[in-house]
């Protein structure tokens, strides 16, 4: 796709799936206020959530600090995209509201088919999903399959930046990938007591 996004999902035809990462308060107002529009929000514990930022930034954007010191920004609210926190919280605080389903990713990989189940009832897909639709999905988004995925993993976009390709050979690139572990608690690896503490 080229030329500007918004211009570009406008001229879509209905359904439209359409993916951001824009917080609730720059969203379109006919998009919230609508009740045809369904919106489904994912969140991840937080801690976790600035363990894979960290290590994004030193893929996509050569980021060149200390986790310590990226933590410190992170508790800061100096973050490219803002807080988190407050990201999380004005969807988070709408969860009740009927076009708003929150899924946090620690449910997802606890119990995938329910989340599916779940994300198919409140988007009013058309048809039942079946047992076997279930279990094909949860096959096509399992952590190796997206790894390994080019239209998910960033690889193909990361590695046609020539900075990027200077700067990063693919063996920085297998220890820093973009789809990177999909683990819940990794922060433990990271963080220290005082890290955790603040």
């Amino acid at each position: 796709m080229s030329g500007n996004s918004v211009d570009f999902v406008d001229k879509m035809e209905s359904r439209r799936f359409i993916k951001t990462h824009l917080p609730w308060h720059l969203l379109p107002e006919q998009l919230k206020n609508n009740p045809d529009t369904k919106i489904v929000y994912t969140m991840r514990n937080p801690k976790d959530q600035v363990v894979s930022f960290y290590h994004y930034g030193l893929l996509a954007h050569q980021i060149n600090c200390s986790f310590d010191e990226f933590i410190e920004v992170f508790l800061e609210n100096k973050m490219v995209y803002g807080s988190s926190s407050k990201h999380m919280l004005e969807f988070y605080n709408r969860r009740n509201e009927p076009n708003v389903l929150v899924v946090k990713y620690e449910d997802m990989k606890r119990d995938l088919p329910t989340i599916i189940q779940k994300c198919a009832d409140h988007l009013e897909i058309n048809r039942k999903l079946t047992r076997e639709d279930i279990d094909n999905l949860c096959d096509h988004v399992k952590f190796e399959k997206m790894e390994k995925n080019t239209s998910v993993n960033l690889e193909t976009i990361l590695f046609a930046d020539p900075i990027v390709k200077e700067k990063t050979d693919h063996e920085m690139y297998n220890k820093v990938k973009f789809i990177r572990k999909g683990q819940v608690g990794d922060w433990q690896n990271y963080f220290s007591p005082e890290t955790n503490n603040k």
